[in-house]
């Protein structure tokens, strides 16, 4: 029995979406993630830094990596803090100015703001889909230059008008590679995986270097686990302070935009 405490479960579904949901009997906990036609390939229950539950239960997949497409945006957040934390930011009203976009701030990236013409598409219209293009089209080679040659949308002000783009994540990863291009190459390990012993993750790039943010990224469910866990705690690991509390707070609210 976990009894009542408050533990958090990442769920990783053949989707690999995640979902947070508490469980008291081990039981019941496998027979939701396996039973009504669920296929689930990895899950586990913290608290504490302790694991309380995982499936499959013998670990036979504990190292075994999964693509985590979108969670990878929450470490290109992290990694913004973990700048300003080192004092290599100021905050997050600069510009982007070094990537050849001095119209947006790094803002207005995070938040999805960027007022770029973007069509966040999978399955209809595929052909039209632009992060289709941007990681295995025309964009591959450079995924930032593909997001910033992309047309302004008329009537749109950066800050104000919300529409979800991947491209958004991989701008930031283009900034911070301008900003510290010396550093760049370890940076994710340095700043976030190193101090979260994430050891059995990887960060793809393309062609230019760029780590490609939106996406690319390939974890256990240990590690992934242990990315929600820093946010869970306000940004902290240890003694180690990565974000800070207010950061992890304001990165759990929408966006403040008139859509």
């Amino acid at each position: 029995m976990f009894g009542k405490l408050p533990v958090r479960l990442i769920i990783l579904s053949s989707m690999l979406s995640l979902a947070p949901k508490a469980y008291g009997d081990r039981n019941e906990l496998t027979s939701y993630l396996s039973g009504g036609g669920r296929e689930t390939f990895s899950a586990l229950v913290m608290h504490k830094g302790e694991t309380l539950y995982q499936l499959p239960t013998d670990g036979s997949r504990s190292q075994r990596k999964y693509v985590a497409w979108s969670l990878a945006k929450a470490v290109v957040n992290a990694l913004v803090e973990a700048h300003i934390q080192k004092g290599l930011i100021p905050n997050i009203d600069v510009t982007l100015g070094n990537i050849g976009m001095s119209d947006v701030r790094l803002a207005h990236a995070l938040g999805m703001s960027t007022c770029r013409r973007w069509k966040e598409v999978y399955d209809d219209n595929i052909i039209q889909s632009d992060p289709i293009a941007m990681l295995y089209g025309e964009g591959y080679q450079d995924t930032a230059s593909y997001v910033t040659e992309r047309p302004k949308l008329r009537g749109c002000k950066p800050g104000e008008d919300w529409k979800y783009s991947s491209g958004n994540s991989n701008l930031v990863m283009a900034y911070l590679k301008a900003l510290r291009p010396s550093g760049y190459d370890n940076m994710p390990w340095d700043f976030l995986f190193n101090p979260l012993r994430m050891s059995q993750t990887t960060l793809e790039r393309d062609l230019s270097g760029t780590f490609v943010g939106s996406s690319f990224l390939f974890s256990t469910a240990r590690d992934m686990a242990s990315l929600g866990m820093l946010y869970l705690d306000g940004g902290r690991v240890g003694d180690q302070q990565v974000f800070s509390k207010e950061w992890a707070e304001l990165a759990g609210n929408k966006t403040p935009t008139k859509a």
